[in-house]
């Protein structure tokens, strides 16, 4: 092709080179779309190398063009949590969209299963992952910490968003002194269950035995908030509210002594 024909093209001229730069871009340029996934992905790498600053700027771009994404809006919660920022962390988890775990599954479909059908051994995964988490937690109660812990993955196997047993599982680890991997449990349930009071509650004990008194004070707050709104009646909850009040009332101490 001459150097004329390139700077002032025919039409037809023109069209071959519309035509040429368009497989170009499709061949070689990611799309929009896999540049956002891309995104995402970058910002849960940063966020598994504790690099929470990096993890919130990287998700806030994504969300920009995906707005109202619960993944991106619950990674970020996370590592607003991270970082101590309690209530920027509990605006992402409310802001997304709340997802039906094992035990709403069970609500909705108490009348379609027969329990005494034994030719029926197709059960769903949410079933089969409440069973492994009762396992779990009679294990547990026993002190077979291991065989819990051996149930709980099960149970998470067959159905990950489950944050009552991310909540188990993050207790029996705390039992364990595996105080990082437990906090990171319990962000996870707090992610999915944002309102409700005991995955605060125990994110505050791992906090605590963690000597992070500012945060676990923070935790323990907002789980007394959520009391008053539980998300199911609860009995003897007033006790359970006395000594929370107890609880936060030693960690207000820690923090005034550290000042």
């Amino acid at each position: 092709m001459a150097l004329s024909q390139i700077l002032w093209p025919s039409e037809e001229t023109r069209k071959v080179l519309t035509l040429i730069l368009t497989v170009f871009l499709f061949a070689f340029c990611p799309t929009a779309s896999a540049a956002s996934e891309n995104l995402l992905e970058k910002a849960k790498a940063k966020y598994q190398h504790a690099e929470f600053k990096k993890t919130i700027k990287e998700t806030s771009s994504f969300l920009d063009k995906h707005s109202g994404d619960g993944e991106a809006l619950r990674l970020r919660g996370k590592a607003y949590l991270c970082l101590g920022d309690f209530e920027n962390a509990f605006s992402d988890f409310t802001a997304s969209k709340q997802l039906d775990g094992p035990l709403e599954q069970a609500m909705a479909n108490q009348n379609n299963i027969d329990s005494n059908d034994d030719e029926n051994v197709d059960y769903p995964d949410w079933l089969q992952a409440l069973v492994f988490m009762y396992v779990a937690r009679l294990n547990a109660e026993q002190g077979q910490n291991d065989r819990a812990i051996k149930f709980c993955d099960g149970a998470l196997a067959r159905f990950s968003l489950f944050p009552e047993c991310l909540s188990l599982r993050a207790n029996i680890l705390f039992k364990q002194n595996r105080l990082y991997e437990a906090e990171e449990q319990y962000r996870q349930a707090i992610s999915l269950r944002p309102r409700d009071w005991h995955t605060w509650l125990g994110y505050s004990y791992v906090l605590e035995k963690q000597v992070k008194y500012q945060q676990a004070l923070a935790s323990i707050e907002k789980a007394l908030v959520l009391t008053k709104t539980p998300v199911f009646q609860e009995p003897n909850l007033d006790k359970r509210v006395e000594l929370m009040l107890k609880t936060r009332d030693y960690l207000r101490n820690r923090v005034a002594a550290t000042h």
